[in-house]
């Protein structure tokens, strides 16, 4: 278990918070993978954190962190990444961790870590910057939101 920061728009702080993360709602924007994003650094999570209008997709207000008026969210986040998987270069389609399985049958990938320095296509400089790990519920690796920033 640790704890990470995710971002995300006022739209979806009271799903969040009644509901808790749920990766059918995730956007496809990740360099990584559709999961549930998480990332220790809180300057990555701020650039996820943007006005209900202005996504990273469309980016209304055409800044790498979001200037339009309205409230952004931050949470932090104790999250299960089990066994991650570390992809050594894009993963952007994953729809669940990759399955590894061990001798005995068992499935030993929980979550996505992606390290700064991997090679990613669409980040700056065609490398991750920042740490970002992603889990997905439904595999069972659960993300507990704690604190609202």
């Amino acid at each position: 278990e640790v704890y990470l920061w995710h971002g995300c728009s006022a739209d979806v702080v009271a799903p969040i918070t009644v509901d808790g993360f749920d990766e059918r709602f995730s956007g496809s924007s990740c360099l990584s993978s559709n999961g549930i994003r998480f990332t220790p650094q809180a300057c990555e999570a701020v650039r996820h954190a943007r006005a209900a209008d202005c996504t990273i997709v469309n980016n209304r207000c055409g800044s790498k962190y979001c200037r339009c008026p309205g409230p952004k969210y931050l949470f932090y986040t104790r999250v299960c990444l089990g066994v991650p998987f570390y992809p050594q270069g894009p993963a952007r389609d994953l729809r669940r961790p990759p399955g590894r399985v061990a001798p005995d049958g068992a499935e030993l990938s929980h979550s996505v870590v992606v390290n700064p320095g991997v090679r990613i296509d669409g980040a700056s400089h065609g490398r991750q910057e920042h740490r970002e790990c992603v889990v997905w519920n439904h595999v069972g690796m659960p993300a507990y939101p704690e604190y609202i920033a």
